[in-house]
């Protein structure tokens, strides 16, 4: 018989999954043609299929040396390298074979593929766009260079490509799923749940698009048609991972923690080292008051993959912090990593509960989530804080000092009758445990006595605030927020947008004069300025941005604009312009991670100029959402007319104020009512 014969029958075997027969066939022609270069790549393709993965490379290796010309065989080595996770190794061994057979389709979509995962994304691009030209039909390249130009931030490119690929192949159900997900992302959730319906209707057996259909009603915030979408995915797969998961977080996020356990833990069945399951079921048990059961969980995710969290230690145990820190944020990382440390060693079933390791675990949870409480107070953040301070007084709710802060953020939320119930449990509390401590009484007496005042309530007030002085006489009544005629002299009324418009408008006194310092481009706006500003982190304008550059993926989350794309920046005017009797107020840098969070520019007829105010976190360049009349300096009891901290010049403002697109600097040494101009160089944002 023929070699070639001999050859043809070892595939026909390994084509029908008789492994023994083809390896047996395979082995006679080596033994009676010891250099057939073709049998070497047939061996390594039988190895693989034996999924023994280095005598396969050592078979395809063997192949290229008796034949440096075999462009399957660097292509199948390739391959194998590429699903071993060798990119650098893969994509090399891709490029040659292309060299040897340059109109070999399937190959640059391979390594379109490995430079996908080497991150190597205009190449990537290239190789895909290849294939593409060589083969229009085919139509896995097509998902390829989607999923790329997405990854690139490109995601209305790739939407446009996967639409001119389901014209190109109607049937091939993976269009569909991909176009579906990245409608989800683009927040086109209605074409997203049709396109999703298109697919069912082809494949109505796969389970993973009734696992992002859900997804997709759940991001219209329709729970039930989410769930149900969910539990269809289940009946068809029921360890779909993914969808244990996404019913988890689903019900976790309705507070309803026994059902998300439930889900969470047949993940954890399913995927025994998945780190989100457990960290997530945690969670939940410690929502639940399970805390021994939240830390066994804890301790699991982190020693799956501990090295985060020990370089997290090690990074803070570096840093040289004073016995007497004050920092809120430095004292919060203090006792994140006093609980990661003492976690890591607690043994959950051999301690007592009253151990003293237990205690002090607990103590440094709670110190943790107080100290990060504290910082997002101080940071304007009442909401989040007040979530932190929940969870302190979960683990020991008879700490009455952290039901005191939590009606701080209350009070600053405006949220009145949560402030009021939350004192009174307080000083429950007081009573019961703390029955000599008339120093917290005299607190919570104090912050029910502000909120009357605020509620305008004068009698019950005036109660309050003799009951704190009379158990507590060192409390002073100057110290008691309070707003005075005198006050409400400096408060701002009214906003101005322009400057410009402020000193031209009835001819009054002062300056403006605009100069010429840097050249614009064309920045589109976010069109849609019926929702809120989102901050730094605004989706909307985020997506917006990212349209409008031309963003290049270097890796690890990591994107730069291309070089051929000049980076768009909102038209805005500079000038100089003095404002006589003008007042600025500002908030000082405190500390390194607190730093000078808000400036106003004030008229003396207290109208806050928009143009020219400057507050942090602030809107990101085109919000249309944002109002200065959300400015901190509205929210302000009082403004005080000596400032908190001294401004020395220039230099120690500007930090706070550099962003992408603008810059502003104040000759004004304090706070204080201004007797003359107040001349400001700005660069506004508008």
């Amino acid at each position: 018989m023929k070699i070639e014969q001999q050859l043809h029958i070892a595939l026909s075997h390994l084509e029908k999954g008789d492994i023994e027969s083809a390896l047996e066939i395979c082995q006679q022609i080596l033994h009676q043609y010891p250099n057939c270069a073709i049998a070497y790549r047939i061996l390594g393709h039988i190895r693989e299929a034996q999924e023994q993965l280095t005598e396969a490379a050592l078979a395809y290796t063997k192949a290229i040396e008796l034949q440096p010309d075999d462009a399957a065989a660097y292509a199948h080595l390739a391959q194998l390298y590429q699903n071993s996770g060798w990119i650098d190794d893969a994509v090399l061994l891709y490029k040659t074979a292309i060299q040897l057979k340059e109109n070999w389709t399937e190959i640059y979509y391979h390594l379109g593929e490995s430079l996908y995962k080497q991150e190597s994304f205009e190449e990537a691009i290239s190789s895909y766009q290849q294939a593409i030209s060589q083969n229009p039909q085919y139509v896995e390249a097509y998902l390829g260079l989607a999923l790329t130009y997405n990854i690139q931030a490109q995601s209305d490119r790739a939407i446009l490509i996967l639409k001119q690929a389901i014209n190109i192949a109607p049937n091939y159900t993976k269009f569909y799923n991909t176009l579906g997900c990245l409608l989800i992302e683009n927040n086109q959730y209605s074409e997203a749940i049709e396109v999703f319906q298109q697919a069912i209707n082809q494949k109505p057996d796969w389970a993973i698009l009734h696992n992002n259909m859900g997804q997709a009603w759940l991001a219209q915030e329709k729970k039930e048609r989410a769930i149900s979408a969910y539990l269809h995915a289940l009946e068809l797969q029921p360890n779909l991972t993914v969808t244990l998961l996404n019913l988890g977080k689903l019900y976790q996020h309705h507070n309803q923690h026994k059902i998300a356990i439930d889900y969470f833990q047949k993940a954890i069945q399913q995927a025994p080292k998945n780190i989100l399951a457990y960290s997530d079921c945690g969670y939940s048990f410690q929502k639940q008051g399970q805390f021994d059961r939240a830390i066994a969980y804890y301790q699991k995710a982190i020693s799956l993959d501990p090295k985060f969290v020990e370089a997290y230690c090690q990074r803070l145990e570096s840093m040289s912090i004073s016995k007497t820190e004050t920092d809120e944020w430095r004292l919060a990382q203090i006792a994140c990593v006093r609980f990661l440390r003492k976690l890591q060693k607690f043994d959950t079933f051999s301690q007592s509960k009253q151990s003293s390791e237990r205690l002090l675990l607990y103590d440094d949870w709670v110190q943790f989530h107080v100290h990060l409480g504290n910082a997002l107070l101080k940071y304007s953040q009442p909401d989040q804080a007040a979530r932190h301070y929940h969870q302190a007084l979960q683990i020991q709710p008879q700490r009455v000092e952290i039901y005191i802060k939590l009606v701080s953020c209350l009070i600053q939320q405006k949220q009145w009758n949560s402030a009021i119930a939350t004192c009174h449990f307080a000083k429950a509390i007081r009573k019961k445990n703390y029955p000599k401590n008339q120093g917290l009484t005299s607190e919570i007496d104090l912050l029910l006595g502000y909120i009357a005042e605020k509620q305008q309530h004068w009698e019950t007030a005036i109660n309050y605030y003799t009951k704190a002085l009379q158990q507590s006489p060192s409390h002073n009544t100057v110290n008691l927020p309070k707003i005075t005629e005198s006050d409400l002299e400096f408060q701002p009324q009214t906003v101005i947008q322009f400057t410009k418009d402020y000193l031209t408008k009835d001819y009054r006194e002062g300056f403006y004069t605009e100069i010429c310092l840097s050249e614009t481009t064309c920045f589109k706006p976010s069109s849609d300025s019926s929702q809120d500003c989102g901050g730094l982190e605004c989706q909307r304008c985020l997506k917006q941005i990212s349209k409008q550059l031309e963003l290049i993926n270097l890796g690890n989350g990591i994107y730069t604009n291309s070089l051929k794309k000049p980076v768009p920046v909102p038209e805005f005017k500079t000038f100089v312009a003095g404002i006589p009797n003008g007042r600025a107020w500002i908030v000082p840098q405190e500390n390194d991670w607190m730093i000078c969070k808000a400036i106003a520019i004030l008229t003396p007829e207290n109208q806050l100029l928009a143009d020219i105010s400057r507050e942090y976190p602030g809107e990101l360049p085109g919000c249309q959402g944002r109002s200065s009349e959300n400015h901190q300096v509205f929210k302000q009891e009082k403004l005080n007319q000596e400032p908190p901290g001294r401004y020395q010049g220039p230099e120690r403002l500007s930090p706070a104020l550099r962003n992408p697109v603008s810059s502003c600097r104040l000759r004004i040494p304090s706070l204080r009512r201004s007797t003359g101009l107040l001349p400001v160089l700005c660069n506004p944002q508008k």
